[in-house]
């Protein structure tokens, strides 16, 4: 991965896609995206957000949320997957629970707010000219701001509360508007393009928003993704989210993975033979322990059968690496709550 200085300056195209290509090179030690920062120390303006959920707890709570901080979650992290297994369960939480969740960047959890400012920005939804100081979450909503982007007291407890109290519903169905085909109304309103089409059935003239005229205008629809096509007709709270023992499973395969063998650097000083006990010339190799730590004896024919066991293991590790691939998607699309407190 080539060295770039992201801080104070807009990236170039080139250097947004080194940026979309760079994750190998952070994926066993995160802490390496702070190089590319010029002031990744500095907590000045973060450490003056030690006081907004404090200041802002009991307004959160009258619009039915709990106005958690929950910073300490993405402390001493330093495995790329490690942090999207934190990452995933904070995220689905705000999405299944009424809780807003804050995380504010401190000298614990930096090089983890960095790399999810990393993913955010290549996605479009945050800069990097400064570091990011806080991320909020409630329901399917982020607001993700850098040191630059701070307020006073006044502004900050003002954007808090309006994401409490501004949720992206249809109101004919109350469920989430991006989660179907949705049509505006003459009169700027919004709703699913399924439920208006049922509201034109019923005989309806208005908008069963604001009681507008509605004209002439015909429900929009486009082709649903199999994904889209699974949320219709569902009856159950936040059903757009994968089901708890399903997300459960999948976090689980991405721990494992994390401590396999093959997610581990081809670099790690563990795994330079120079460094293993076993190939210490001091020692007989006859003696050597094989990897099902039993004792290879002095038969020449016991390597060999070691040697037929390490090549079984790397096409294990081969698959490993694939469905790491497809846990990672699945882990990314959507979860069900669980409690993080």
């Amino acid at each position: 991965m080539v060295h770039i200085i992201v801080e104070g300056r807009h990236p170039t195209t080139a250097e947004m896609i080194e940026k979309a290509r760079g994750g190998p090179a952070l994926l066993h030690d995160i802490s390496k995206i702070k190089e590319q920062y010029l002031t990744p120390d500095d907590f000045v303006e973060e450490e003056k957000l030690a006081g907004l959920v404090e200041r802002n707890e009991a307004s959160i709570a009258e619009c039915g949320y709990e106005l958690l901080d929950v910073s300490h979650l993405l402390d001493n992290i330093s495995n790329g997957l490690e942090l999207l297994e934190k990452w995933s369960i904070v995220v689905h939480t705000a999405r299944t629970e009424k809780q807003m969740l804050v995380m504010r960047r401190t000298a614990e959890n930096c090089a983890s707010l960095l790399m999810i400012q990393r993913l955010e920005h290549i996605r479009g939804l945050v800069s990097e000219i400064a570091p990011l100081a806080v991320a909020i979450l409630c329901r399917d909503d982020q607001l993700l701001l850098t040191r630059d982007q701070l307020g006073d007291e006044e502004s900050m407890d003002a954007r808090v509360l309006h994401m409490a109290k501004t949720e992206e519903l249809c109101k004919c169905c109350n469920f989430f508007l991006r989660a179907r085909v949705n049509t505006v109304l003459n009169c700027g309103c919004v709703i699913h393009s399924d439920c208006y089409k049922a509201h034109l059935e019923d005989g309806g003239t208005l908008c069963p928003l604001c009681a507008a005229d509605l004209g002439d205008v015909q429900p929009f629809f486009i082709e649903l993704s199999q994904e889209l096509k699974e949320f219709k007709n569902r009856t159950e709270t936040r059903k757009h989210n994968m089901p708890t023992a399903l997300f459960t499973q999948q976090i689980s395969l991405v721990k494992q993975m994390r401590e396999t063998q093959a997610c581990k650097p081809k670099d790690d000083p563990k795994d330079d033979p120079k460094d293993d006990p076993k190939d210490d010339p001091k020692d007989d190799p006859k003696d050597a322990i094989d990897v099902d730590g039993e004792q290879r004896g002095e038969e020449r024919r016991g390597e060999e059968a070691v040697e037929e066991e390490v090549v079984e293991e790397e096409v294990v590790e081969e698959e490993v690496v694939e469905e790491e691939a497809a846990v990672v998607v699945a882990a990314a699309e959507g979860f069900d709550a669980l409690e993080i407190k």
